[in-house]
């Protein structure tokens, strides 16, 4: 079964968004704006005197580059795309801030996909102690997705958090995203599918090696 989640402010695969994580991300290069492909003068205009105050800070801009790619692709409103892109702005500014240091332009996008889901800046930051020296790209991405499952916020959160204090890995995170998916498919309430394998998880990280990882739609198992 394939698997989505949101990377960057796309879809693609789990197995493809664990490769990329794995392989350690991107860097955080400069790019160029794209911004040729604005028709609008003045929405052009405005789109590049913001990637110019983003670039400023710090910031890279590729993830701005690619909403407006997003936005020309859609044949959206000039307008349209110059809102979405300040937006966007905004969010990169808080994550940037609050996952600082920044590990990648991936992680940078997770954070701004999370915010945008209403996934608090505080949270970021409390994240970003708990792993400072790894990635959040994975944990931030799987919070954007449980909450756009409607699952709320506070409760994805805790868990989120919770099985990171106790050691879980992006694999074992993306593994509990991948069946609370599967299990609301299959008619699972988004808030019990999560609480269901949230404890699954944590039972293997309590007894390592003693526990297998059930498949989509069942409860983990134990062996007698």
């Amino acid at each position: 079964m394939k698997h989505v989640t949101a990377y960057g402010g796309r879809l693609i695969t789990i197995s493809a968004f664990l490769l990329t994580i794995h392989a350690g991300g991107s860097p955080l290069p400069a790019q160029s704006d794209g911004l040729e492909m604005v028709s609008e003068i003045r929405a052009r205009t405005a789109i590049q005197l913001i990637f110019r105050n983003t670039s400023a800070k710090g910031i890279p801009t590729d993830p701005l580059m690619r909403k407006v790619r997003e936005g020309v692709s859609k044949k959206s409103d000039p307008a349209r795309i110059e809102a979405a892109v300040q937006l966007l702005a905004q969010r990169l500014e808080i994550s940037w801030a609050a996952l600082a240091p920044t590990f990648s332009v991936e992680e940078l996008s997770a954070g701004a996909d999370a915010l945008q889901v209403g996934v608090p800046a505080s949270t970021l930051r409390d994240l970003r102690k708990i792993w400072m020296t790894k990635p959040l790209t994975v944990p931030l991405g799987i919070l954007y997705e449980l909450v756009s499952r409607e699952v709320p916020v506070a409760q994805s959160t805790k868990r989120v958090r919770e099985l990171m204090t106790k050691g879980a890995n992006d694999a074992q995170l993306a593994a509990l995203s991948a069946n609370v998916v599967a299990d609301v498919a299959a008619g699972l309430a988004p808030d019990a599918a999560l609480e269901l394998r949230a404890k699954g998880v944590m039972t293997l990280l309590s007894f390592p090696g003693t526990f297998t990882t059930a498949a989509p739609g069942k409860p983990p198992i134990r062996p007698k």
